[in-house]
């Protein structure tokens, strides 16, 4: 992994990247989920 700082090689450890990983996924599930969610009220506010 690259640091954000300069070019050079940041020594992250694993246990760092995986729990970026987690939050990432996670994150990227919730926003999907609100996303159906948002449409299906949309669909209904369409019939009000």
């Amino acid at each position: 992994m690259r640091s954000l700082f300069n070019g050079e090689k940041a020594n992250v450890p694993g246990w760092l990247i995986a729990l970026y990983q987690k939050v990432n996924a996670d994150s990227i599930t919730q926003v999907q989920e609100e996303s159906e969610e948002y449409q299906k009220l949309l669909a209904e506010s369409g019939n009000l």
